[in-house]
């Protein structure tokens, strides 16, 4: 199982008061509140997907529209990344970098935030090499969905809580 995770865009671009600090805090308050849930919830499901983030990706600055130019940019979408990452992979959340190559191609953006599809795909291209490279070392492993598959199985038939048939 995969969960692939990103947030941020939206925190940024619709700040509380329309402050940017303000929207840094708010920020950091609905990750933390986020991670714990999301936690919470994978401890009651019984079971841990691998989990990814696509980062925040980068504002080519110069292409938003004038109201959001006070709001977002490339720096504060850095600064997300910054307050996210360490409390993401101190969680095992595989953190996805899009924001380098939203960084180096501003003009793909016609909006400042939406990216032309060459460079989607690409951030989509970082996942699947990040998910391939997980399977792969789970295969050189012995942890192949399968063999997992089968060791909570064999785990639940143990416990008596497998019903015939399923």
């Amino acid at each position: 199982d995969v969960l692939l995770l990103s947030f941020g865009i939206w925190d940024m671009q619709y700040p509380p008061s329309n402050s940017s600090e303000l929207g840094v805090g708010n920020f950091q308050a609905a990750l933390a509140t986020f991670l714990g849930r999301l936690e919470q919830s994978l401890r009651r499901l019984g079971r841990r997907p691998d989990l990814y983030w696509l980062s925040v990706t980068a504002v080519a600055d110069a292409r938003l529209p004038a109201w959001k130019r006070p709001r977002m940019s490339a720096a504060l979408s850095e600064r997300y990344n910054q307050i996210a990452r360490p409390q993401l992979e101190r969680l095992g959340i595989q953190f996805v970098d899009t924001y380098t190559s939203g960084r180096a191609h501003p003009e793909l953006s016609l909006d400042g935030v939406h990216f032309a599809p060459a460079l989607s795909r690409h951030h989509a291209q970082l996942f699947w090499q990040r998910l391939c490279a997980a399977v792969e070392q789970d295969v050189e492993n012995g942890q192949t969905p399968f063999e997992r598959r089968r060791r909570r199985r064999a785990q639940k038939a143990a416990r008596g809580e497998l019903r015939r048939g399923r």
